[in-house]
């Protein structure tokens, strides 16, 4: 009896677990979240599981590995299960887990409904509003993205290969409530007033000048740098970015780290201890469990989310979903079109990264020509992407979800230089006149040219004046600067871009030149027929000396001349013997001349 009561409930339970399961997998596809194995949009046999080459991921991992599970592997699953549950303490129904919303914006309360600080900078990804024109920096403004472009005004030069191919303005930390938010930090007031900065193009530096005065926000380098600058900054440290409260008109620097290949971070940690706020939507449960499962470090993670997201849903940056008061994150995820935009991509790209436990924020900044070694940024080069925290490399930025920002406008233009002074004293100023016109002859207004002085006509260089377009003509009276040594240049005046009209420019040549004077330490009284004579040359505007001229030491009534040409910091030194003839009076006095014009 006992027996046939004990097979009842064996099977009641049986029966329960199977329904219980049946229950679970109806509830799984009603959520209709894409498998791994589906894609929506074009091209749906494709997976994950296989790289460009139809090689099996999973066989690639095993092969000399034995079951492809290191010790190593292990310790990330396990690493990213622990991050997990460390996040577990906050629930709510919208919610897997994740940190209270009040730790990561101010102004929010308990029931989230606290209003934005204005001067908050935040990205809303609900689809709501449009995105306004950053020229140069800025201030607290909500940023969305909307049908169209920004228009194609200059916004600053950048002379130098920078170590990726972005600048950042703003970083964006937390997210909730479809608002991308930067962390809520107390700035640092950074003074290096008087700091000797070079002009020049050199070697892991990046310089940047605004083509209009501007402040706020300024355009900065991802990863490990030096800054250098001639002002004051406001530095937030832990977002990475810089404020001016006043106008910047000259260029700042940037020396960076050679940045880290793909190999060294293919095998590199993420900062494990880098804190920072985060709500994970239950749809992202799911996917985070296929993360885990799938990958055995850090960076096969970073890239599994991002063929995840292209493998499973279409990417078409024209659309823009409109989320009103849905969670944006959420609402794409589990859309029936499957379809979002860079920055819906973006978004759950950070998220997902962010729940695994791997550091991730987004950045707000500038896409850069890549490996030009001088650049205009224009208005519309604006663009949003992530970073990720390394231990070894800060951070640094994918160029994932990528698109084209880079505009070429149709019309050409004819820009002439119709007058410049064909010499110059360096320190003193010079005038350039000159034409613009459309390919037909007709004059253009509204327009600027910037003004270069160049040794060879490709060379990288900073602008050295800005002059505006009235009517099809320019004028400008600059200054040579003081660092600009004496020879022969190209002046070259380059027409910025507009919507409409392309970029052209002339090239006349200019002949800089520069005051010397001699400082000789020259004995009073010469015994015999041997004296050394030692100096050095010196640039009359700026103290230091001048490499590679020759002097000539001459003799009065004496059929001599001695040439020594100056060396390193114009340093004049040898050693003169003189041929007396035996006729010559010995008591005689000389004097030599100790100021010279250089010119090439």
């Amino acid at each position: 009896m006992n027996s046939r009561k004990n097979l009842i409930n064996l099977a009641v339970f049986l029966f329960i677990a199977l329904l219980s399961m049946l229950l679970i997998m109806a509830a799984i596809n009603m959520m209709d979240l894409p498998g791994i194995r589906s894609r929506g949009g074009e091209n749906n046999n494709k997976t994950s599981q296989n790289d460009g080459n139809g090689n099996n991921r999973d066989k690639q991992r095993n092969e000399g590995n034995g079951s492809g599970k290191s010790d190593s592997q292990y310790d990330w699953r396990d690493r990213a299960k622990r991050r997990r549950e460390e996040r577990k303490g906050f629930n709510d129904r919208n919610y897997s887990y994740g940190q209270k919303p009040e730790s990561m914006i101010p102004g929010y309360g308990e029931d989230y409904g606290g209003v934005m600080p204005e001067q908050m900078p935040n990205i809303d990804i609900s689809g709501n509003e449009g995105l306004p024109e950053m020229p140069f920096g800025m201030g607290g403004n909500t940023l969305v993205l909307r049908e169209g472009k920004n228009p194609h005004t200059p916004a600053f030069e950048v002379l130098g290969v920078p170590n990726y191919p972005f600048v950042k303005v703003m970083t964006m930390e937390n997210y909730l409530n479809n608002r991308w938010i930067m962390s809520s930090e107390e700035p640092e007031l950074r003074f290096l007033l008087g700091e000797k900065m070079n002009r020049e193009f050199s070697k892991n530096s990046v310089k940047i000048k605004p083509v209009e005065p501007s402040k706020g926000y300024i355009p900065v380098l991802s990863g490990n740098y030096e800054m250098k600058y001639d002002f004051s900054l406001m530095e937030y440290k832990k977002s990475g970015v810089f404020y001016s409260n006043e106008l910047i008109e000259n260029f700042y620097e940037m020396v960076y780290e050679t940045p880290p290949t793909e190999a060294q971070l293919r095998y590199a940690k993420t900062d494990g201890n880098y804190e920072y706020d985060v709500y994970i939507p239950k749809v992202v449960e799911l996917i985070v469990d296929e993360v885990i499962e799938n990958c055995y470090s850090d960076y096969e993670a970073i890239k599994f989310v991002e063929e995840f997201l292209l493998e499973n849903y279409t990417y078409d940056n024209s659309v823009i979903n409109n989320y009103g008061d849905k969670d944006g994150i959420s609402a794409f995820l589990l859309g029936e079109d499957r379809v979002g935009n860079h920055l819906d991509f973006l978004s759950a790209y950070a998220i997902i990264l962010r729940a695994v436990g791997i550091p991730c924020r987004l950045a707000l900044g500038y896409k850069l020509l890549p490996n030009a070694q001088y650049q205009v940024v224009y208005a519309d080069q604006v663009y949003i992407y992530p970073e990720i925290k390394f231990e070894d490399y800060g951070w640094v930025p994918m160029d994932v979800f990528s698109y084209d920002v880079f505009y070429n406008p149709p019309e050409k233009t004819i820009t002439q230089i119709t007058f410049a002074d064909d010499t110059a004293r360096r320190g003193n100023s010079i005038t350039v006149r000159g034409t613009v016109t459309d390919s037909l002859g007709n004059p253009l207004d509204n327009m600027t040219v910037l003004i270069y002085l160049k040794k060879y006509k490709e060379e990288p260089c900073l602008s050295y004046s800005k002059v505006n377009v009235s009517q099809g003509s320019f004028e400008t009276v600059f200054n040579i600067t003081g660092d600009t040594n004496a020879g022969k240049y190209h002046v070259i005046a380059d027409l910025l871009e507009n919507d409409i009209y392309r970029t052209s420019s002339s090239d006349p040549e200019l002949k800089v030149i520069t005051d010397t004077f001699l400082e000789i330490d020259s004995p009073e009284n010469i015994f015999g027929n041997k004296f050394n004579f030692s100096g050095k040359i010196l640039d009359e505007f700026s103290f230091e000396g001048v490499k590679g001229l020759e002097v000539n030491v001459s003799f009065e009534h004496l059929n001599l001349v001695e040439t020594i040409e100056s060396g390193e910091d114009g340093i004049l030194s040898g050693e003169i013997e003189i041929d007396i003839p035996e006729d010559y009076l010995y008591f005689k006095n000389f004097f030599f001349c100790r100021k010279i014009l250089f010119a090439l």
